[in-house]
């Protein structure tokens, strides 16, 4: 499998990720700038595009997913547990979301034969995800690279969220690339060293 191409989008510099699965293309977390992806799809992409994945519901990860999923013929699917937010019933920062016309699912099951893992890990939002391919882990907002998503947001939960790297620290590989929503990518094995949420997470278990 070929590394996934990033393109970060947006006023908060959202990264966007065109994943190549045995199935086809995935778009996880295209956060503004549609155009922009669909350009970047058409010239360096050799495949259908299967689905738009959100990692969660903020505005920054999934304002650009109706129009991409309009262009694409693609569906959007995200956790239900954020159906609030993805409605654009909940406030950030004075902000709404504006409505995503999305499939929702429950758990870690999508309505799709899709070639990925879904883990969900709330905590940041009551429906984080984590989706794993072969090329590595797309966390969202879950974990960044010496840092974790805000908890103080609507829904968030900074309780929940530890448990959510716990589970992760259980279920991936140290060294498997993580593919954060914000900021370069890193392993599990290199937050264990500097990120303190991780390390609190791994001492219980």
């Amino acid at each position: 499998m070929t590394t996934p191409i990033r393109i970060v989008v947006g006023e908060l510099e959202t990264n966007c990720y065109l994943v190549e699965t045995s199935q086809g293309l995935l778009v996880v977390d295209p956060g503004a700038e549609a155009d922009r992806i669909l350009r970047t799809i058409q010239r360096q992409c050799h495949e259908a595009v299967q689905a738009v994945l959100l990692t969660h519901g903020h505005f920054d990860h999934s304002g650009a997913a109706n129009g991409l999923a309009d262009a694409l013929g693609a569906p959007v699917l995200a956790n239900a547990a954020d159906e609030a937010l993805l409605a654009g019933r909940v406030s950030i920062f004075g902000l709404r979301t504006p409505p995503v016309q999305v499939t929702l699912f429950h758990g870690d099951r999508v309505p799709m034969d899709l070639d990925i893992e879904v883990i969900p890990a709330p905590g940041h939002t009551p429906g984080s995800v984590v989706y794993v391919t072969d090329q590595g882990a797309f966390v969202g907002d879950t974990l960044f690279a010496g840092g974790v998503g805000r908890t103080d947001l609507p829904g968030g939960d900074e309780e929940a969220l530890i448990q959510s790297l716990r589970t992760l620290l259980q279920r991936l590989d140290l060294n498997q690339p993580i593919y954060p929503g914000h900021g370069p990518p890193t392993t599990l094995a290199q937050e264990l060293k500097i990120n303190p949420w991780v390390q609190e997470a791994a001492e219980e278990l």
